[in-house]
């Protein structure tokens, strides 16, 4: 799976009866196939799809990188800036020579920004992610200029200062310059919301015409409800405990400072609430180690997370910034009502009137409190937590979403 060379170049014909000028498509993903992550899930979805389509589909990723001569020469860069340009370097040197060779290449973002790409994935936007953290940042702790007129005798703040606040936010930084590169060497992008579309198109000048609408999907197979009440969650009922699960890295952008803020309330005002955290490493896990109303999974595999799932009431997630986050679709198809703050899944599926998602104030504890015992009580019947999984897998499901693709990839070779 991880070769990228000594493809078939024969024109073939496909299941559904199209001819097919090349079947040869090389997916690049520095992280391989796997279901670690959302992202790399996604390419392993895609690989899956292409396959059984017909198409022979290889991968470039970063331990063929490591171990080809090409990678051996940009190795020298180990760390930073250099180290992530190397790689990059690295990656479309060798996406390059396999599109030159005729193999349909997709890029999944933008670490091989250099690969003349024939579909880029776009699960978010770097520049407006960095410009929400920013404002968010501000409202919260109030870091604004006028906070800088404290520090200075005069009635007006310097202008040195003024333009050093200003060119914070008007330089791009290097991740915005390669995503904003791999966006005009795509021919399509495929971005996975029609926010992300218009933060790329904003903020990095790009056509509408070049994108196509491609939500997330999730695997409604394995992410199924239980049919009855299990132990646990007749155990919970009976003690009267309201699990909370956050699912995701302890990022600023995840929400992390408003999760504090949160398990903080909850503690200071005696809820009877135990926040469960599954997280992919211990990043930022120390805030929370010492809190009594808080269990912490590292490292939870895909395979974990169903019954993780099923042991809680209800998903919270109060994200700050997002491409089309995948838990809410996992957790919904799992019979969970999730609650969370007006971005991306959230704000689509609230926005077309879609059960069992609900939107806070994560500023407003007595809300998200309220918001909490609702959503609760609403979803603990298993006929209801069947049907969202059954809205889910109709809307949102493998065998939709790879249709999609498939008609997506094969316009692109029109």
């Amino acid at each position: 799976m991880g070769k990228t060379s000594n493809f078939a170049q024969n024109i073939g014909e496909s299941k559904s009866g199209h001819i097919l000028r090349s079947r040869k498509i090389i997916i690049i993903s520095p992280n391989g196939l796997s279901d670690a992550g959302g992202v790399e899930r996604v390419m392993l979805y895609a690989f899956r799809a292409l396959s059984e389509h017909g198409f022979q589909v290889g991968i470039i990723e970063q331990k063929a990188l490591a171990k080809s001569k090409i990678g051996q020469f940009f190795s020298i860069f180990k760390r930073g800036v250099l180290g992530f340009l190397g790689q990059s370097f690295g990656l479309s040197i060798i996406a390059n020579r396999e599109r030159r060779s005729g193999a349909f290449i997709i890029n999944n973002g933008y670490a091989a920004f250099f690969a003349r790409s024939d579909i880029l994935f776009c699960h978010g936007c770097v520049r407006a992610a960095r410009l929400t953290q920013h404002r968010v940042c501000l409202e919260q702790h109030r870091l604004d200029l006028s906070k800088l007129q404290e520090h200075f005798d005069n009635t007006e703040i310097p202008r040195p200062i003024r333009l050093i606040e200003s060119l914070k936010l008007s330089i791009y930084g290097p991740d915005e310059i390669a995503e904003m590169i791999a966006g005009n060497r795509a021919r399509i992008i495929v971005a996975v919301s029609e926010h992300s579309q218009r933060d790329w198109q904003r903020y990095y000048h790009l056509s509408s015409g070049k994108f196509e609408h491609l939500p997330n999907t999730v695997d409604t197979k394995h992410l199924q409800p239980t049919s009855e009440l299990n132990e646990q969650e007749s155990s919970k009922q009976s003690k009267r405990v309201l699990r909370i699960l956050f699912v995701g890295s302890l990022t600023y952008l995840k929400g992390l400072d408003r999760l504090r803020t949160t398990v903080e309330m909850a503690r200071e005002t005696g809820k009877n609430w135990e926040f469960i955290i599954a997280t992919p490493s211990s990043l930022n896990t120390e805030h929370f180690s010492s809190k009594p109303n808080v269990t912490i999974h590292k490292a939870v595999s895909f395979a974990e997370l169903p019954n993780l799932y099923r042991s809680c009431d209800l998903l919270y997630f109060p994200l700050i910034y997002e491409g089309f986050e995948m838990v809410t679709l996992e957790a919904l198809s799992l019979g969970l009502p999730v609650v969370g703050t007006d971005v991306r899944a959230i704000s689509v599926f609230c926005e077309a009137g879609f059960p069992g998602v609900y939107r806070v104030e994560p500023d407003n504890f007595a809300q998200v409190s309220d918001t909490f015992k609702i959503a609760a009580a609403q979803w603990k019947n298993p006929a209801e937590k069947h049907r969202l999984h059954n809205l889910i897998d109709e809307n949102y499901g493998i065998s939709i979403w790879s249709q999609k693709l498939i008609e997506i990839v094969e316009a692109c070779y029109e």
